[in-house]
């Protein structure tokens, strides 16, 4: 069985002509993420009127991404699904499972990173619970089709 990245970085791989199984969905999915790094003295530098460009340029970018990507995963699991290889839906109790595992480490490391006198990873996480938890609650308004 494969599932090594998202269904659109499988396919040119070739996985469902060798491995006898797809695993979906991939416990890292849905993820996505571009980034621009560079020094904070580099930045600092920078025109104040060229730092929004900037941001604006790379949020484009990922929102663009993000759709195209999509896209070409449904594409790819159309591919799959007529493909000799079996698409097999992971079990849900043990996505959920991993998921808890992770937001556990997640948790104790950002604690520890607390304690040692950087708080910003448990800001940051503090925010992205909080949007999850918002998420969960909310997003039931959203049609789904087909399901």
């Amino acid at each position: 069985a494969i599932e090594w990245g998202p269904p659109s970085g499988n396919l040119p791989e070739g996985f469902h002509e060798a491995a006898p199984y797809i695993v979906t969905p991939g416990v890292h999915q849905p993820t996505f993420l571009w980034e621009v790094v560079m020094k904070q003295e580099t930045w600092d530098q920078l025109d104040d009127a060229l730092k929004p460009k900037i941001e604006a340029a790379a949020e484009l970018t990922t929102l663009q991404s993000l759709l195209h990507f999509y896209d070409q995963d449904m594409k790819a699991m159309g591919t799959f699904r007529a493909s000799n290889a079996e698409v097999i839906e992971l079990d849900p109790a043990f996505a959920q499972e991993l998921s808890a595992a992770g937001v556990d480490w997640i948790k104790k490391t950002a604690e520890a990173q607390k304690e040692a006198g950087n708080g910003q990873m448990a800001e940051i996480l503090a925010d992205y619970l909080a949007y999850e938890d918002r998420w969960t609650a909310e997003s039931g308004y959203l049609i789904r089709n087909g399901n």
